[in-house]
């Protein structure tokens, strides 16, 4: 194929140092089980921590964010309507700076859910775009093999990532590419089962790798 690919290391969000109280990453490979030493970028280890240091920290369970208050003079967002799983009441909560954190289906739910008469599609619906276009993401699939070598090597660590394409088919160059603008990315990664090569193998391979004497 022609065109430029790009063979890199994966998208990861792990400390390799320590910073601001966070242990670097162990390379224990456990990332998806929660990460115990705060290496693993996430709100309980990272932003909640830095939000309490500030002392204006106000963390509230037990809320749903139903709708986004609109400001129709000054054409921002003002603040959010909560609904409080445990009693069913509603409160209401203003900011300088709405942040709308709820994920691909939740946050798109909350723009339509946020509807005026300025905005009857959801809040930020002027392009006829809110909650149409979703992309599954294809997880698990694809293609794997065995390599039959470096069995005389030995695996330290865990790294927790892969390797990643960012785009293998429809760049610029490709005489097949396609006619419209995105691409397809290719993730892999390759692993050792154990970590050690067996006693068998071993022998295998220094017996034969010994020059032969005739």
């Amino acid at each position: 194929m022609i065109g430029k690919r790009y063979f890199i290391i994966g998208r990861t969000a792990n400390i390799t140092v320590p910073h601001n109280g966070r242990v670097n990453c162990q390379y224990q490979n456990k990332c998806w089980l929660g990460c115990n030493f705060g290496a693993y970028f996430s709100t309980q280890s990272s932003t909640l921590p830095a939000a309490v240091k500030t002392g204006n920290l106000t963390l509230r369970p037990y809320s749903i964010v139903t709708r986004i208050i609109y400001d129709k003079d000054t054409q921002k967002a003002k603040g959010v309507e909560v609904l409080d799983a445990e009693t069913n009441q509603t409160y209401e909560y203003y900011a300088k700076v709405i942040f709308l954190c709820a994920s691909a289906l939740n946050s798109t739910w909350i723009l339509m859910n946020s509807a005026t008469d300025i905005w009857e599609g959801g809040l930020g619906s002027s392009s006829g775009e809110l909650g149409h276009n979703l992309m599954d993401h294809h997880f698990r699939c694809g293609a794997g093999g065995i390599v039959e070598d470096h069995l005389d090597k030995q695996v330290y660590g865990r790294r927790a990532n892969g390797l990643y394409v960012p785009r293998f088919v429809n760049v610029e160059g490709d005489p097949k590419k396609r006619d419209y603008v995105r691409g397809f990315g290719y993730q892999g990664s390759a692993s050792r089962n154990g970590g050690y090569a067996s006693a068998e193998e071993r022998q295998v391979v220094v017996a034969s790798k010994m020059p032969s004497v005739a």
